[in-house]
């Protein structure tokens, strides 16, 4: 399975059960916006230094291979999605068991 497969399954799951659940992930569009810029941007450098450092790689035969500033696609995929979900989380938690 490739990256990119994997990101969609993870990005589908929530759609769904953020809709199931009625959860409201993001308050607006302009909230969505502004946090997926702020990952974005710390996800890109953080990746493009230790990238560049030799820390980690990317596996050519698991990316699509479209690369935009030395990172492939995907990984910029990954900077809107794990925070997303990890919003979900919180908002699941939060509206259904805390309160």
């Amino acid at each position: 399975m490739s990256y990119f497969q994997i990101l969609i399954i993870v990005y589908i799951s929530f759609l769904i059960i953020n809709t199931l659940l009625k959860i409201k992930t993001y308050p607006n569009a302009g909230r969505a916006i502004l946090f997926s810029v702020i990952f974005l941007i710390l996800g890109y450098v953080w990746d493009a230094y230790c990238v560049s450092h030799g820390d980690w790689t990317f596996s050519n035969s698991h990316i699509l291979g479209i690369w935009i500033g030395g990172l492939p696609l995907e990984e910029y995929l990954f900077f809107v999605i794990v925070p997303y979900g990890c919003i979900s989380v919180y908002k699941i938690v939060n509206e259904k068991f805390i309160k």
